[in-house]
């Protein structure tokens, strides 16, 4: 639409938790730092060495699989992509500010030919995982690499020399301490059970599937039944998934499933409770709503710097490693869960947590202008 296209004009596209502020943020660095820019190395492919035999089989190969799953974005929509964003404006040494939508084709060939005209890609964080996981092979590849990356906190991440600038999450400071207990309600959050994807991803196997099933209602069976009885589960609502609610709702069909506002129903109830930590996790301690985690282990391969805020979870009985533990300490903290969640110690660990992974300001804006304005990344030449 055309206001998607002055953004791309202006070098913007997308922070989450923020529109015309971040357009703001955007128009003031395109004003202040336009600086000539150094063009980086591009490694360039031998051509004409003779391959052996096997080398030509593995070769024909890797062709034939390559073609066959080469995304329709590189191949019949190619020119029309392509067209689209050569009719953009790209200025050479400007700062292009927000987030390439891994999802949004034509965003991330917008997002290269900024990247060839010279223009400096700052990205930004846009969910939850960064920082913590230490297997996000897309985020490598197409937000760490091409320039500066903004986190919602963290500035480093295992084995992994990165350009990265903590900030406040424009997103999480819009529910910064906003939790307010207003029912009894428990909040089981589900997650996204995809069986079936259309691109190649990292992804879960089947077994984890089963399993987080498995755990989830091993968790709903062993909640006494006068608590089970305030829950209320929230399938994952945003994409297409093979398995949305039924391994909850057909072993219990008496659970009524949230289909409104997450965000609004978590500022208001007793206790949340997630399977995974996603944005959700971040949202829900950077809110200050209290919060049980179980989740297995040898599902998730966390980054090493991240497993101490982990421990300090486990540690203060947010996070368990077995569901019936969790459901065991709803148990017995029901009839005064503020005692629990407002000691010093819990407390302490979700601060932990909120500074390393959830960082958030009321005026968020602020911290962005002044970090931004003074980063030397924008204000000498690229490299």
């Amino acid at each position: 639409n055309v206001f998607r296209k002055i953004k791309y004009i202006m070098g913007y596209s997308d922070i989450i938790g923020t529109k015309w502020m971040g357009l703001f943020i955007a128009l003031i660095l395109n004003l202040l730092f336009i600086r000539p820019r150094v063009e980086k190395q591009i490694i360039k492919l031998a051509h004409g060495q003779k391959l052996s035999g096997k080398q030509k089989k593995f070769s024909s190969l890797l062709d034939g699989v390559l073609s066959s799953t080469c995304p329709r974005s590189y191949t019949i929509n190619f020119k029309k992509f392509s067209t689209y964003a050569k009719g953009l404006y790209y200025l050479r040494g400007r700062v292009r500010l927000g987030t390439v939508d891994f999802w949004n084709d034509p965003e991330k060939i917008i997002a290269a030919y900024a990247e060839v005209a010279g223009e400096i890609l700052v990205q930004s964080q846009h969910g939850g995982g960064y920082g913590i996981e230490s297997t996000m092979l897309k985020a490598r590849q197409c937000e760490f690499y091409p320039g500066p990356f903004i986190t919602w906190g963290w500035s480093k991440l295992d084995g992994l020399g990165g350009q990265f600038i903590p900030l406040p999450s424009p997103l999480l400071s819009k529910y910064k301490n906003r939790h307010q207990v207003k029912n009894e309600t428990i909040v089981f959050v589900g997650d996204p059970i995809r069986l079936r994807l259309d691109r190649l991803l990292r992804n879960y196997s089947s077994e984890h599937w089963v399993n987080y099933c498995k755990n989830s209602r091993a968790f709903l069976s062993n909640l006494d039944l006068q608590i089970r009885q305030k829950l209320i589960f929230r399938p994952y609502m945003s994409s297409s998934v093979d398995i949305r609610h039924e391994h909850i709702t057909q072993t219990f069909p008496d659970i009524p499933l949230l289909t409104g506002n997450l965000h609004e129903a978590l500022l208001k109830c007793k206790i949340l409770v997630l399977g995974s930590p996603g944005t959700t996790l971040n949202i829900a301690l950077a809110a200050n709503v209290p919060t049980v985690c179980f989740w297995d282990k040898t599902s998730w391969h966390f980054s090493d710097s991240a497993i101490p805020f982990f421990d300090a979870l486990r540690e203060k009985k947010i996070l368990f490693n077995n569901p019936a533990d969790a459901s065991s300490h709803i148990n017995l903290i029901w009839g005064n869960v503020d005692n629990w969640w407002n000691s010093e110690e819990v407390q302490d660990a979700r601060k932990q947590w909120e500074r390393q992974f959830a960082w958030s300001e009321r005026f968020w804006w602020v911290y962005w202008i002044k970090t931004l304005m003074r980063a030397k990344i924008l204000k000498t030449e690229f490299k």
